[in-house]
């Protein structure tokens, strides 16, 4: 797994092979690989709507302030 830090806060993960689970050794989030995948595309898509909410905020005061 290329990506060995935790999607809720950063920490490190570590890999316990008997569960097949990776935990957090910051904030105790424990997950198999596919569960993290998943919280990691959700903050990305969060991320990314984030983003284009801003950028659209953004456009709007712009074009509000050439009036």
């Amino acid at each position: 797994m290329p990506d060995m830090t935790c999607p809720e806060c950063g920490g490190r993960l570590v890999y316990d092979p008997v569960t097949g689970y990776y935990s957090c050794t910051s904030c105790g989030l424990s997950a198999t690989r596919a569960q993290l995948a998943a919280l990691r595309e959700k903050k990305r898509d969060a991320a990314v709507r984030e983003r284009s909410r801003q950028r659209e905020y953004l456009d709007w005061w712009v074009s509000s302030k050439k009036r």
